[in-house]
């Protein structure tokens, strides 16, 4: 049984319930732990390109001025 017969739209084009309120221990749980962890991977990774970002372009600024 999917989300579209569980949590139906009303006549005012919305869900009556959220559907993360329909997920359990069989249905939903680990898929949204993985892709919780994705994303949390991918925004430590986007941080340590930034500091990353930021250290290059602070070297490059000393190097050109101490040239």
């Amino acid at each position: 049984m999917g989300y579209k017969t569980k949590n139906p739209i009303n006549e005012n084009g919305r869900r009556k319930h959220k559907h993360h309120q329909h997920l359990n221990e069989n249905i939903g749980i680990s898929h949204l732990e993985r892709h919780l962890t994705k994303l949390i991977t991918v925004m430590q990774l986007s941080d340590s390109l930034m500091i990353s970002r930021k250290t290059s372009k602070e070297l490059l600024r000393r190097q050109i001025n101490s040239s």
